[in-house]
Order: structure tokens, then C-alpha cells, then sequence
């Protein structure tokens, strides 16, 4: 079993452990945002094709800081899978640097995007530990999460917010392969833990 794997599987028993909480709180926060008037926070649309867009910029690689930790890795390795299977590219990973830090057409991920001007370490603050920021603008997609496996979880999420659902490990549904255009995306989202660890302890009688 991969590491990317188990996280899937460790992501499918938390989200059955909160769902009850999540759902009424979901349903609150969703009650105050048509109090207020707000519109949604990302528009996507999917079309005959293939390629990922945003408009009318055709998104071709990830960059991910020079040294990437193993969350960040491990999140561009499931981005390129998944995006070749629903959108038809074959996406290259790069570095970031002084050649691809101006970059047009790019999916910055972890550090990459905020070193890119993707977000400000203000705005990521509200990420907290492992939460993440996704924003799409200037022809990019940016894509950072908090400490630990934010950028993984964001990933994940990113995949689901064109169209992808992971139910359990051994469940998923892809939409099939399609041209995807982000119209607009911005979105900040961390678990109702602060960490997504469940801790077993095991007792033993007499």
C-alpha cells in the first residue's frame, strides 16, 4: 500500500468520525453566506476536450519549492496522475526559481506558491496547521497548505473541486477525461481538528 494511499484511506475514517459535526456546522456556515449575500467561491466548468485552463490560459506544469517536503511530493505525484486521467495532459514538475518564478500556465504548490505571490504568509495563517488556500488568477493556480500535510489535503480537495470524489480507499469516482476551465477559484479551508491524527488506545481487562 503507498504512503498516498493510506492517507486516502486515514482521510476516508476522519471524514466518517466528523461528518456528523461537519454537516451541521457546513449547513450553518452555508446559511450565513446566503444571509449575506455572498456568491460562490469558485466557478468550473467542464466541456468536451482535453486540457486544464485558467480562462483562457492552458495550465502545463507543476512547480514545487527547490526542496519540497514529502507532503508537497506526494501531492504533485497524485495531481499528475489524476489530471492526466481527467483532463488529458501530462503535466512536468519543475523548481522553483528565478526562470519559473514569473511562470504563465503553472500549478504552484507548498512554498512555490506563496514565494510566487500566490498568497501572503498572513493569508496562510489561516490555514493553520493543516488547512490550505487554493486561488486561481494571472493565467495560474496556486495551491499551499499549512504546516504538516496541508498541501496533500489541498491537493486532494483541488482534484474534487473538478469533479474527482474519494469515498475510501478502495472508492473513488473520476469524471471522464474532459477539458476543465477555471473561471474563478478561491477557497480557504482547514479540518474542524487541528490535526488529522486519531489516537487508539488499547485496554486490557483484569
Amino acid at each position: 500500500m503507498t504512503s498516498s494511499t493510506r492517507l486516502r484511506q486515514f482521510a476516508a475514517t476522519l471524514a466518517l468520525a466528523s461528518c456528523m459535526s461537519g454537516v451541521a456546522l457546513g449547513q450553518r456556515s452555508e446559511a450565513r453566506d446566503a444571509a449575506k449575500g455572498r456568491g460562490p467561491d469558485q466557478q468550473i466548468e467542464r466541456s468536451a476536450g482535453t486540457g486544464l485552463f485558467v480562462g483562457g490560459q492552458a495550465i502545463n506544469s507543476i512547480v514545487l519549492p527547490a526542496e519540497p517536503l514529502k507532503g508537497e511530493k506526494t501531492a504533485a505525484e497524485e495531481l499528475t496522475a489524476y489530471l492526466e486521467k481527467m483532463c488529458g495532459i501530462k503535466l512536468k514538475t519543475e523548481p522553483f526559481g528565478k526562470e519559473t518564478a514569473a511562470r504563465t500556465g503553472a500549478l504552484f504548490l507548498g512554498r512555490a506558491a506563496i514565494d510566487a505571490g500566490g498568497f501572503t504568509d498572513e493569508e496562510m495563517g489561516a490555514a493553520e496547521y493543516e488547512g490550505y488556500r487554493m486561488r486561481a488568477r494571472n493565467g495560474n493556480v496556486y495551491l499551499a497548505g499549512g504546516k504538516y500535510w496541508g498541501t496533500y489535503w489541498g491537493a486532494m480537495n483541488f482534484l474534487e473541486q473538478l469533479g474527482a470524489h474519494f469515498y475510501a480507499v478502495d472508492h473513488e469516482v473520476v469524471p471522464p477525461t474532459g477539458k476543465v476551465t477555471i473561471h474563478a477559484l478561491d477557497l480557504v479551508r482547514k479540518p474542524y481538528l487541528d490535526l488529522r491524527v486519531l489516537k487508539f488506545v488499547g485496554m486490557k481487562a483484569g
